[in-house]
């Protein structure tokens, strides 16, 4: 009896996948053959030859918890940041002897004979504690404003639809 005739199926056209060599023990070379020609997959010459692949993707949600998150993490290393900012400019300041110009002008425009007095206008805990308390505020504000944009951003997205990326590869 003659074979059937119809269309031929053939395996698709194009150079296959490169998969590192695997090593396989006395015995068993030809039990998962079968297994590995399937798992081969094939890409077409003209999909990998000159032109870079493209997606377009639409946000149309943002999580605000997650937003919070990330936001909250980001608030804490500006906080940090910002501390240590205010060190280094505290340190040079005083190595330059300003705050100490400060003080003394200060205790002389106060003082009734015209001496200078030994109570400080500028001291290092009145730096460091309103820069800590204006660090922990800007935190706080930002990561709830954040948090309610990320609000804002999902009813606006479904009224118009959300914005839209293009993702290629690389040229």
């Amino acid at each position: 009896m003659p074979p059937a005739a119809g269309p031929k199926k053939s395996a698709p056209a194009g150079p296959a996948v490169n998969e590192p060599a695997r090593r396989e023990p006395a015995g068993e070379a030809g039990k998962s053959d079968a297994v590995d020609r399937a798992s081969v997959r094939r890409i077409s010459a003209a999909a990998t030859i000159g032109t870079p692949m493209r997606a377009a993707v639409q946000v149309r949600r943002v999580d605000p918890w997650s937003i919070f998150k990330v936001t909250g993490v980001l608030a804490v290393a500006g906080f940090l940041i910002w501390m240590i900012a205010i060190a280094v400019l505290y340190g040079v300041l005083s190595g330059m002897g300003i705050w100490d110009q400060i003080n003394s002008s200060f205790g002389t425009l106060v003082s009734a004979d015209g001496t200078s007095d030994s109570a400080n206008l500028i001291s290092s805990g009145q730096v460091f504690g309103f820069s800590a308390l204006f660090g922990v505020f800007a935190a706080i504000v930002m990561t709830a404003l954040a948090t309610i944009l990320a609000y804002v951003y999902n009813v606006c997205a479904d009224v118009v639809g959300g914005f839209e990326i293009t993702l290629a590869d690389l040229d």
